[in-house]
């Protein structure tokens, strides 16, 4: 007996168009956003795996900008840890996934506009910033919890992915182009004034 299983044109069509939406930005996507988009999952993943070697304070060495890193003067942290990402969930893998594809929709304007090694100073820059205010707000939450179980939590928490980054370089382009309109995963089209809050809310 031979079963024929029917799959739904729209079922069918939507690789296809996710194909097509994603084919165009990686064509036209430079060298270095490319770099991020291929190293910021594989790095992840690597890492995630030195971790589990038992090499999980070298992880913690070089990517993790926790309170307690910047007490022992690892400013590196600030530069790069939110590069990497810990693949701790499903749910992590697919925001990884999201923060891929709202990268190469906006981090090509960038590089573009400043060139690849101003783009990578400014996202560095970005990075050292958004980690900065996230340990003060974590030095907030570990004062609340002073001489409490959850002090020291506050103490070794990071920031990381490339969330804080995408955000970023999203309002620029928006706020660059308030006129204009962004595609969303192939679907609407959001004028630029509003997308930064419709992609938050």
């Amino acid at each position: 007996t031979v079963t024929t299983l029917l799959v739904p044109a729209s079922a069918a069509a939507a690789p296809r168009a996710m194909g097509n939406v994603i084919y165009p930005l990686w064509a036209e996507a430079p060298m270095l956003t490319r770099l991020v988009v291929v190293g910021y999952p594989v790095m992840s993943l690597g890492l995630m795996m030195v971790a589990s070697a038992g090499l999980d304070w070298l992880v913690n060495s070089l990517f993790m900008a926790s309170i307690e890193n910047l007490k022992s003067l690892k400013l590196w942290t600030l530069l790069w840890g939110p590069f990497y990402s810990p693949l701790q969930s499903g749910m992590a893998f697919l925001m990884i996934l999201f923060e891929l594809y709202m990268g190469i929709q906006h981090f090509p304007f960038l590089e573009k506009e400043m060139g690849s090694t101003t783009f990578l100073l400014f996202m560095f820059l970005i990075n050292a910033l958004t980690s900065i205010v996230y340990d003060m707000f974590m030095f907030g939450m570990a004062m609340y919890y002073k001489g409490g179980p959850y002090e020291l939590l506050y103490y070794y928490m990071s920031l990381h992915g490339l969330w804080p980054l995408v955000m970023v370089c999203l309002t620029v382009n928006s706020l660059s182009q308030p006129d204009g309109t962004t595609n969303f995963w192939g679907m609407v089209q959001i004028p630029n004034k509003w997308y930064p809050i419709a992609l938050t809310a």
